[in-house]
């Protein structure tokens, strides 16, 4: 059971800390949907004092805390594990290096040994293991075979130590080009899928005199690479090629005839030893259930929710990675959101103003990370998915231009877009519709479960992930339209007895994602990435995949005889084959393999 005093304590504790809140009246206590209340939640949320709210941190956990807090002040229940308001989930938060990371190379008679962080750095995605062999230079570790350049074309790397720059030879073509293949990620599936036992990237010259050692990163979507991959600095490529040719010598040859220029290192040999462990942290969900007034209808269920986590103090997310370091407040994105969901939870407590459906009033975690935490509900929900009629999204709310309100995943329910017209008689906003369901925030998660979906957003801005993202920009007035709005909605469905319908929806291709030739139509899910494989969450209608029988929740092992551990190598062969090519495919489904025959369709621009 949740202690009630002391989630109080924390939360007035946490609240008077911060002298720019503090009121000479009662705060977050006006019953109406106010913006007083919402700046308030706001400014607490996305207070320097908060950090960020960075999923696994202790001000994520005091972000929560705050929020149940709350939750139980209106008198919701506790709805997540062993009767309180949190849903726990664990997730790999980060890598660090163990103590036995080892690089040596071997020259004649002549040994060198090189220390991590000093001379080499393993990549996050590095496997875990010693090797040793003989050393290839591979100039850029690149196979592009539509541009009829291949690295390996003319060497033999099986078993042996790859040696690779960074970047990519100049070579411009109309579709694709080496460059699609440049990031380390993708040489070090290249690597793997030849054969190496190990690869080391090295700084060439063609991206700059700068020559700094990558930090070790942890990407959520990554996995294993099944083989050691280092990043050295240049002069140990130096030593390493001494006596055959030189860093600039090699890409000189590349760039003027822009042909490989690949070659066996006689007389090297390099043991490599990685030893890298993931670091398991643990954030929540804060769940509060408001039964409905209907005895029948209460046992069906409208979801609200947004995600209150946001990127604590930058780094790879940050689209201002110079400001690094400093936190990034979230005011937007999404403590405007948490805001929203807790003055609707408020307003609808009070007697009188509850629906005849029960609502479910969830801030989620980690949505930075990749919807882990609407993914991880969704896998283990407090009752059946069955009798949710419903889910509402909120995600930056709180920056309305324009009048103007922008409401995703109306092709999810024919119901939407006529329910959104008819309120709006009332309060004359500039609604833009988008059908489309997928990406972007928690809703995917129950619409890949085949619940209508609504997500709600002001737009995009030019402090989005920056700590410029403050309250000062905050619109509270716009957002309580919006909240208002939302009320009326939710009102205007209640009516009805009957479950709204649920509609699939024609996606297009998202802009500015790299333009694949070809297709199979699947949605990863990004929740998925610690499995061997690659998840997906849902088919796209009509899409290869869905023609052949793959479903939402299949992992895709293998590929046209290649092995997929993960969405970099499913991204690798989407590259690599062709419109019309059919391939085979093998999934796990409920501990089962089943091989798929899958047709591939060209992409829709």
């Amino acid at each position: 059971m949740i202690n009630r005093n002391r989630i109080m304590l924390i939360t007035l504790l946490l609240v008077f800390s911060i002298n720019s809140v503090v009121s000479a009246q009662v705060p977050g206590k006006n019953p109406d949907i106010s913006g007083a209340d919402i700046m308030y939640h706001i400014m607490f949320l996305a207070s320097d004092e908060l950090g960020g709210r960075k999923s696994g941190t202790s001000e994520g956990r005091k972000a929560a805390a705050y929020i149940a807090g709350w939750f139980e002040d209106y008198g919701l229940k506790p709805a997540g594990d062993f009767n309180s308001y949190f849903q726990v989930f664990e997730f790999t938060g980060g890598v660090e290096a163990g103590p036995e990371n080892r690089l040596t190379l071997r020259s004649g008679d002549t040994r060198f040994t090189y220390k991590i962080n000093s001379d080499y750095v393993p990549y996050g995605f590095s496997a875990n293991g010693t090797v040793s062999g003989k050393v290839v230079f591979a100039g850029y570790g690149i196979t592009s075979k539509d541009d009829n350049y291949d690295d390996y074309a003319d060497i033999d790397v099986k078993d042996k130590i790859v040696v690779v720059l960074t970047g990519r030879p100049d070579i411009k073509t109309p579709d694709q080009t080496p460059g699609m293949y440049s990031s380390p990620r993708f040489k070090a599936i290249t690597a793997a899928n030849n054969g190496a036992a190990a690869l080391i990237i090295a700084t060439g010259f063609s991206d700059g005199e700068m020559d700094e050692l990558p930090g070790l990163k942890y990407d959520q979507m990554s996995g294993k690479t099944g083989i050691p991959v280092l990043h050295v600095h240049r002069d140990v490529a130096e030593n390493i090629l001494s006596g055959s040719k030189d860093i600039k010598a090699a890409e000189k040859e590349i760039s003027s005839s822009l042909k490989p220029a690949s070659f066996d290192l006689k007389g090297k040999y390099i043991s490599v030893t990685t030893d890298l462990n993931e670091l398991k942290l643990k954030s929540q969900n804060v769940v509060g259930l408001l039964e409905g007034s209907d005895p029948v209808l209460k046992d069906r269920m409208i979801v609200v929710g947004a995600h209150y986590d946001h990127i604590g103090l930058g780094g790879d997310n940050s689209t201002a990675p110079s400001q690094t370091g400093q936190v990034h407040n979230g005011a937007d994105d999404n403590a405007s959101g948490t805001a929203g969901i807790m003055e609707l939870a408020q307003m609808f407590s009070q007697p009188g103003n509850r629906l005849k459906r029960s609502v479910l009033f969830i801030a989620f975690g980690a949505e930075e990370l990749g919807l882990l935490g609407s993914n991880h509900y969704v896998e283990n929900p407090v009752s059946s998915l069955e009798n949710v009629d419903f889910m509402i999204n909120f995600d930056m709310i709180g920056r309305m231009v324009d009048n103007t309100l922008l409401l995703n995943g109306t092709g999810s329910s024919p119901v939407w877009k006529k329910a959104a017209e008819h309120i709006n008689d009332d309060y004359g906003l500039t609604l833009k519709f988008s059908e489309g369901a997928l990406g972007g925030s928690d809703h995917t998660a129950f619409y890949s479960k085949e619940i209508p979906v609504m997500f709600f957003f002001t737009g995009t801005h030019s402090d989005y992930h920056k700590p410029s993202d403050d309250h000062e920009k905050i619109d509270p007035e716009g957002e309580v339209r919006i909240l208002k709005f939302t009320e009326d909605i939710l009102r205007y469905l209640d009516t009805t007895d009957e479950k709204i319908a649920f509609t699939r929806v024609q996606e297009q291709a998202q802009p500015g994602r790299r333009a694949y030739r070809v297709t199979l139509g699947v949605v990863p899910d990004f929740a998925g990435s610690e499995n061997e494989g690659f998840k997906i969450t849902d088919v796209r209608p009509g899409g290869p995949a869905d023609k052949a029988g793959l479903k939402g929740g299949d992992t895709i092992t293998k590929m046209a005889d290649k092995v997929i551990k993960n969405i970099y190598d499913y991204m690798y062969m989407l590259g690599e084959l062709k419109e019309g090519q059919e391939i085979d495919i093998i999934i796990k489904r409920d501990e089962k393999e089943i091989s798929f025959k899958v047709k591939l369709e060209k992409r829709k621009r």
